[in-house]
């Protein structure tokens, strides 16, 4: 028979007769018929096979055949061939290593033969251990089942990584009656699992909170600890602040401002701001502000503290007092400068002599003293001021408090109320003097006295309606009769003074005059004859009546009454 490994090569057995010139004959069927062998040679076999067996009989003519059988056994060759081995941090990639090596005891393939495609295939992306396993394809001319593909696989192991991280952001809260902790997230979200607990462990089992602890109050304020875990990677350990911040309350004492008035100024109120108290917390006594302060002046107004509520955790505030102002202003106390009035061209009053009267503002029970006197604005011309109405002239001048029993002067300010000073204008006289004159033929006038050269004067006459019509400054004089009697008015002005007047009358008497008369006597005629009158004055005017008498007026003939017969 034959046994080996595959070689790509027929075998068959062997049959060697026990007696020379022996024929063999060979079957691969069993038969004790001779002539069932028909083969010459032994069948034989390529491909491995665990087995086949070859019958064959030997014949000679001397003797009876001679069966038998054996066997051709062709074992599969070995291929053996290790995949190789790798590691890594997990990264969350698969970890591949398609390298391989054939042994050194493989026995290989026979030439001609092998793999088409070999490569290690194995594959593993988590935190643990795979076989690298071996994949292949054949040559076509390669058949399977003449090898054993003896693979001794590598170990491809993932480790955990250390590119966990686990934080939380502080928590800083202003108090307000809630829990608060924190929130812990890790880089790797996905099979990532948190969890807390209020002091530190190495040991992620000893964090077994799914919540983060709390605080609510100031005093719970605290650090919070907690885990990452992931089965692909290192633990991962972090920390964080929960800090709860006091209610911030601003307890301002009261300001006020006010007068002297003789009386202590307090004010108890306290003003309550800031962040507020929570409901149901705050003060059970109220804080109440302290200062006082009588006289002029600041003090501070302090507060004193009241007494919190049982439900009030004094931590959990952060309470700041802030006094306030008690301010005394000096009081206003007013006099009122007495208006003066001087003729001109008089000096005006001197300062001492000024006075002035109480208007009001001194607090009942204080009687005010005074020191300096009053003065005049320095805006005021020197003396003579010309008449006019200086209003506010009179100030206060170096008026000022003196303290006098219970008055004090520090808590007053004096307020003068300005006083007018008037200048009225000066008076004098001028005379007029006129008078009556017998006709002359001359102009006749007035004289003046009373008068300085730098007076204005100004003649006026009457204007025939009751009123005045001026005629400058040359007075007005009378010639004749008929210019009379006639009133002359005369206006001094002088600067500082009321003008001047005063009134005359100017009057031209008649004088005495003759006229010749002469009569007619003559013989009847039938003609009519007056008288003829003849004036000594030019211009005379000649009147005729035929009745006597000593009035003007009753002539009223303008022409001489004539007879005729």
């Amino acid at each position: 028979g034959y046994t080996g490994t595959y070689d790509n090569l027929p075998h068959g057995i062997t049959v060697t007769p026990a007696i020379s010139g022996s024929e063999i004959r060979y079957s691969l069927t069993d038969s004790d018929d001779p002539a069932a062998y028909t083969l010459t040679s032994s069948p034989t076999a390529t491909n491995a096979t665990t087995g086949t067996t070859v019958y064959f009989v030997v014949t000679n003519p001397n003797y009876n055949p001679v069966f038998g059988e054996d066997v051709i056994t062709i074992n599969k060759r070995t291929v053996a061939l290790t995949t190789s081995s790798a590691s890594q941090m997990y990264n969350g990639n698969p970890l591949t290593s398609p390298a391989w090596s054939e042994d050194g005891d493989s026995e290989g393939f026979v030439t001609g033969q092998g793999f088409a495609t070999a490569a290690a295939d194995g594959t593993i992306t988590s935190v643990g251990t795979a076989n690298n396993t071996f994949a292949y394809t054949l040559l076509a001319a390669t058949s399977a089942d003449n090898y054993t593909i003896d693979v001794t696989q590598g170990t491809l192991t993932v480790t955990p990584s250390n590119l966990l991280t686990v934080a939380a952001s502080d928590v800083t809260e202003q108090y307000d009656g809630t829990a608060y902790g924190v929130s812990a997230s890790a880089n790797v979200p996905g099979g990532t699992t948190i969890r807390y607990r209020e002091t530190y462990s190495s040991d992620p089992a000893a964090y077994t909170l799914e919540t983060s602890p709390t605080a609510t109050h100031v005093s719970e304020s605290r650090t919070v600890y907690f885990v990452a875990t992931n089965d692909n990677y290192d633990p991962a350990f972090g920390s964080a602040d929960v800090t709860i911040t006091p209610r911030a309350i601003t307890l301002t004492g009261a300001s006020e401002t006010r007068d002297y008035n003789g009386n202590p100024l307090t004010n108890a109120g306290v003003a309550i701001a800031g962040d507020g108290f929570l409901s149901g917390e705050g003060y059970e006594t109220l804080p109440t502000a302290t200062g006082t302060i009588t006289d002029v002046g600041s003090v501070t107004n302090p507060v004193s503290a009241g007494t919190l509520n049982a439900a009030t955790d004094p931590a959990d505030y952060a309470i700041t007092p802030v006094a306030g102002t008690l301010n005394v202003t000096a009081k206003t106390l007013t006099v009122q400068a007495d208006d003066q009035q001087i003729d001109y061209p008089a000096d005006r009053p001197a300062n001492a002599a000024l006075t002035y009267t109480l208007v009001g503002g001194a607090v009942l029970g204080e009687t005010p003293a005074y020191s300096g006197a009053l003065g005049y604005d320095a805006s005021l011309a020197a003396d003579p001021l010309a008449p006019d109405m200086y209003e506010d002239a009179i100030v206060n001048g170096t008026l000022g408090l003196l303290n006098n029993g219970t008055f004090k002067a520090s808590n007053y300010t004096l307020t003068v109320l300005p006083g007018d000073l008037e200048v009225v204008s000066g008076t004098f006289t001028v005379e007029l003097t006129g008078g009556s004159w017998t006709y002359d033929g001359n102009p006749h006038t007035t004289s003046i006295t009373g008068t300085e050269p730098t007076d204005t004067i100004e003649y006026f006459v009457p204007d025939g309606s009751g009123g005045w019509t001026s005629t400058g400054t040359t007075p007005p004089t009378v010639t004749n009769v008929a210019d009379g009697p006639l009133t002359v008015r005369v206006v001094v002005t002088r600067p500082g003074y009321e003008p001047a007047e005063d009134l005359t009358t100017l009057t031209i008497t008649p004088a005495d005059t003759t006229a010749d008369s002469e009569g007619y006597t003559g013989t009847y005629d039938n003609l009519p004859h007056g008288i003829t009158v003849t004036p000594a004055i030019s211009g005379s005017e000649i009147r005729y009546s035929l009745t006597d008498s000593d009035d003007p007026a009753a002539y009223t003939l303008t022409s001489s009454p004539t007879a005729t017969n």
